[in-house]
Parts: C-alpha cells; structure tokens; sequence
C-alpha cells in the first residue's frame, strides 16, 4: 500500500497520472527581433582602445569620444606620444556642408560621408604643407580608424585601428586625469 501511494504522488507530481493527463507544453512565443535603435549623433560616443591593436611609433589613442552637433563637431581623446600621455579636445565650427577651422598655422576638415555620424573623414594641413587624413567608421563592432600619413619616402602610409564601444564615464574618468 505504502508503495502505491508513493508512486501515485510521483505520477501526480509530474504530471503522469491517469487521473490528470499532462497537458502539452505551451509553444514559446516567437521571437521578434527588433532593429537597435539609430545612435543619436548629438549625444556623446565613446570608446576605448582594442587591446589587439599593434603599437604606433608615432603614438596612440587610448579613450576616444566625439559628437556632432548642428553648429560643430566635438571630440576629445587621451593619447599616449613619445611615452608621454596628453589629453587633447577639439571642436570644429561648421560651415556650409563640413566642420572646419583654421587656428595656429592648420586647417582642419572634417566631412561626413553618412547623415547619421557613423561615417566621417578628418583632414588635416598645416600652412608648410604637412597634412594626413583620418576616416573613421563606426559599426556594431566598434570605431574603425583608417590613418593616412606621409610615410618615409614621400608616399603615402594606411594604418587601420580598432576601438571598442564604451561607456562614456569610463573615458570621461580619463580624460580627467589630464
């Protein structure tokens, strides 16, 4: 008897009694997915430095943020050249169709090439004739930074860098330390 009763409290217990058939398992709701929202161009983007880039002779980027803004472009970043880690921070005014300022003997442009902020190329030239470009990609990995400086012989040298999304408190924290 006591047997009995045991296995008639398991089968009620999962769900296997005569007395109370198992009700089939109800289908999960499908999932849906749903598109990430558009990144607001006028609101800060952060990132930091992926930790695979190769180091830079001439120096690297550690903390990166930038926004644009109707009247302006921002950005700021800690960077480390010749040893030495310096904070520097720009904003550049627009005019007409693309951001651009002449101070302290160079013109720098920026230009987007998406309406969205994700897309952008940095041009800079100084009055001696010394320039390099910057374009720079965001996507769901990340920032893409592809550099063109002069290289030794004259030509022209690529160098692509990765950053990694971050929140913007974590560069904040470091940009407050220069």
């Amino acid at each position: 008897m006591r047997d009995s009763v045991i296995v008639a409290a398991v089968a009620v217990a999962t769900g296997c009694s005569d007395a109370r058939p198992a009700k089939p398992a109800a289908a999960p709701a499908p999932a849906r997915a749903e598109p990430a929202p558009a990144p607001d161009p006028t609101q800060w983007r952060c990132f930091i430095a992926d930790p695979h880039n190769a180091a830079n002779p001439a120096g690297n980027v550690t903390h990166l943020k930038h926004r644009i803004l109707a009247d302006r472009f921002e950005t700021a970043n800690v960077n480390i050249q010749n040893g030495v880690r310096n904070k520097q921070t720009e904003t550049v005014p627009r005019v007409g169709d693309h951001y651009e300022k002449h101070e302290y003997g160079a013109t720098s442009t920026v230009t987007l090439d998406a309406t969205d902020g994700t897309h952008w190329t940095y041009h800079f030239r100084d009055d001696t004739g010394y320039e390099w470009f910057d374009e720079s990609i965001i996507d769901d990995h990340g920032l893409t930074s592809i550099a063109t400086d002069p290289g030794p012989d004259g030509g022209w040298v690529k160098t692509t860098i990765h950053f990694l999304a971050a929140p913007c408190y974590v560069v904040d924290a470091e940009l407050a330390k220069y």
